[in-house]
């Protein structure tokens, strides 16, 4: 992939910040953040050593020897990546465009010689300079994302009896967990564009890296002895919740009630668990997904602008 950058800005100079730097260029990148996260952020960053260190990708822009733009992206399981948009300081004012689109295309270039598939960067809104700049840079916009969150009070006391049964997804094997996960997706309405862009042993290694991975609290649906779906569910204990990381039906299985039966599960096992709530990201233009958390207890209580960028040779 050959990645077009704006002609070369007089005194302007991108480069991976150097050790000395990091904590500024790491201070700027973020700065866009609210002060808590931002600096729970940069402590993470700085405290990282060896391997975790080399997994980020921390790139500056300095205009007469003065910092001028950073931009923080980050390797993540799946050969995936997490990038924040370039934020531009007043030295770089003059040349900002030419700052963030150059500042964007070093990291995407360090991306993709570490086989980066997918990059992924999270906005409060789809639009705004953040979001014209991700445009640019050859971002598409394939979603909204909800976040919901039920609590305790909603949670189920007793374990339905729709005629569902669960079986440990580690019996299956993880040849045979990603062909049923993968077809959960066929006519998907939770964020359709990406059907067959990611390898769905990339998108599960993505899935064991949301939280805290473990394997006891994934599952196969089944129902009337034959497979019709998954749940799979993490623990965040600091946070005394836990997360729906992904749930899907196969389309001969969809329609029957099913859905809102394998929420309900999520929930009495978080229950049982003590945990205080649950939350999960949906698609926004989900709606049958939407219903059914609605009908579950959930509510929203954030919503993200998802952008994408697919590299590839």
């Amino acid at each position: 992939m050959k990645i077009s950058l704006p002609a070369p800005v007089e005194d302007v100079q991108i480069g991976a910040a150097a050790p000395a730097e990091r904590a500024a260029a790491l201070e700027l990148a973020l700065g866009a953040l609210p002060k808590a996260e931002r600096e729970g952020l940069v402590r993470q960053a700085l405290a990282r050593t060896g391997e975790q260190a080399a997994s980020e990708g921390l790139f500056e822009a300095r205009r007469g020897g003065r910092l001028a733009g950073a931009l923080c992206s980050e390797l993540q399981p799946g050969r995936t990546a997490g990038l924040w948009p370039p934020q531009i300081t007043a030295a770089g004012e003059p040349a900002a465009e030419a700052c963030a689109a150059a500042l964007i295309g070093a990291a995407l270039d360090w991306l993709l010689a570490r086989e980066v598939r997918i990059v992924q960067s999270l906005l409060p809104t789809d639009a705004g300079r953040d979001a014209d700049r991700l445009r640019a840079a050859g971002f598409s916009h394939p979603a909204d994302l909800l976040y919901l969150v039920s609590d305790a009070r909603s949670f189920p006391t007793a374990q339905g009896n729709s005629g569902l049964s669960f079986q440990g997804a580690a019996e299956r094997g993880d040849a045979e967990l990603a062909k049923l996960v993968e077809a959960t997706y066929e006519q998907t309405l939770d964020c359709p564009s990406l059907n067959g862009v990611q390898d769905c042993g990339d998108v599960l290694a993505g899935y064991r890296a949301t939280s805290s991975f473990d394997p006891s609290r994934w599952f196969v649906a089944r129902h009337s002895g034959l497979d019709v779906g998954c749940l799979l569910l993490a623990d965040i204990a600091d946070a005394n919740q836990w997360l729906l990381v992904y749930m899907g039906l196969l389309p001969a299985a969809r329609g029957r009630g099913l859905g809102i039966e394998l929420v309900r599960h999520a929930q009495w096992l978080c229950g049982q668990a003590g945990r205080a709530r649950m939350v999960l990201a949906v698609d926004a233009e989900n709606a049958p997904a939407v219903e059914i958390y609605a009908a579950a207890g959930f509510v929203a209580w954030d919503r993200r602008s998802v952008w994408l960028r697919v590299l590839d040779r």
